[in-house]
């Protein structure tokens, strides 16, 4: 069976906001390498949002997760993330279908990521399009 890999950028990597996810992501998931989708990051508050890139050479830095048992995984991860499969309109994100690429050899992975579905008017790009800096950088006081 062919590997399935969720692109992960933002609280799935930083500490899950539900005690029950991050049981799931110890049992069920491998940490991947580093790689880059083309999207732009959103500072939503105590987590990004993700949408698709509006120019070239935007990237989204994260992680893949490998999914060791995605009939258990993504369930939960879509009710994790506001996405319902039978009413994609009314979710807060949609879980689609994507290349991610490589860190280390610039190799194309297919996997999921989960877009923000429209850009909250209020949201602010994450420069970088890097969570993990982001939220690391506001600890030491840096915007």
């Amino acid at each position: 069976m062919t590997p399935q890999y969720l692109f992960a950028y933002g609280t799935l990597l930083s500490g899950a906001l539900e005690p029950e996810v991050d049981v799931v992501l110890r049992r069920h998931c491998r940490l991947g390498p580093a790689a880059t989708v083309a999207g732009y990051l959103l500072d939503l508050g105590e987590y990004p949002g993700a949408l698709p890139a509006r120019t070239p050479g935007q990237r989204v830095r994260g992680h893949l997760l490998e999914l060791l048992a995605p009939a258990r995984c993504l369930p939960l991860f879509d009710q994790y993330e506001g996405f319902d499969p039978a009413a994609p309109s009314a979710s807060l994100y949609l879980r689609e279908r994507v290349s991610a690429t490589l860190d280390e050899d610039r190799e194309r992975v297919d996997c999921w990521i989960y877009w923000l579905r429209r850009k909250p008017r209020a949201a602010r790009i994450i420069p970088g399009g890097d969570w993990m800096a982001y939220v690391e950088s506001r600890r030491r006081g840096g915007r």
